[in-house]
């Protein structure tokens, strides 16, 4: 009976210490609210995202790659 009880308490303790699941969608949907999300136009998100091999992608991921492309130099 003790073994039984040591054994949910480490699979409670390792659910507690997962991180939340980002929600993710599809590029096309995050081009299309570039504006209201991203507070930019949908063209800076479509060449951000341009090279991207994925079909969706969390908000966050998406933000740090449009930030990431904002902030090159042109040359």
């Amino acid at each position: 009976m003790a073994e039984e009880s040591k054994g949910a308490n480490v699979k409670a303790v390792a659910s507690v210490n997962k991180p939340p699941v980002e929600d993710v969608y599809p590029i096309q949907e995050l081009i299309q609210a570039a504006k209201t999300v991203f507070d930019t136009r949908p063209e800076v998100v479509r060449a951000a995202l341009r090279k991207v091999k994925k079909t969706e992608m969390s908000v966050a991921e998406a933000k740090r790659m449009i930030d990431a492309f904002k902030a090159r130099e042109v040359e």
